[in-house]
Parts: C-alpha cells; structure tokens; sequence
C-alpha cells in the first residue's frame, strides 16, 4: 500500500490528513496510520489466505487425490493464488 493510497483512505474516512505533514516530513500521526493500515492489510491478507487452504482442502475432499488434471490444474491455481497474496505482503 503506497502513502498516497492511504492518504486517499483516511480521506475517504474523514480524517484530517492536513496533521500527516510537519514541516514538510511526515508526521508521528502519519506513521501511525501507515502502521495501522499495513496492520490490516496483513490481517486482510491472513483472511483470504485462509480461504484460499479452504478451498485446496475442500478440493482434495471432492476430488480426492487421484491422477485427475483437473484436480491438479486447481490446486496449482489455488497454491498460486496463497503465493501471490503472500508476495504482496514482503512489498510493505
């Protein structure tokens, strides 16, 4: 998540981002929110990613684990899915 994105969100939210700058740096009150947000991106991260094991999981129970391609194909599509929301999560 970049600084403009959550300038744009507390904005959105009503707070008075005027406080994010001092003297032309960013403020205490600016890292705050920085640390906030990256805190619940994690935690939204954490959640899909939670959805995402339980589909491979009802997946193997469907499917089982046979020589199906299908079944294969969906997995790789879902292990992909866990890596990618993971990768954003080492870009904070």
């Amino acid at each position: 998540m970049t600084r403009d994105d959550i300038i744009r969100m507390a904005q959105e939210a009503g707070v008075t981002v005027s406080l994010f700058q001092l003297d032309g740096k960013d403020s205490d009150y600016f890292r705050l929110f920085q640390r906030f947000a990256n805190l619940v991106a994690a935690a939204e991260r954490e959640e899909i990613m939670l959805l995402c094991y339980e589909i491979e999981n009802d997946f193997k129970e469907e499917l089982g684990v046979t020589g199906d391609s299908k079944f294969y194909e969906r997995m790789l599509g879902v292990v992909e899915c866990i890596d990618e929301i993971r990768a954003r999560g080492q870009n904070v």
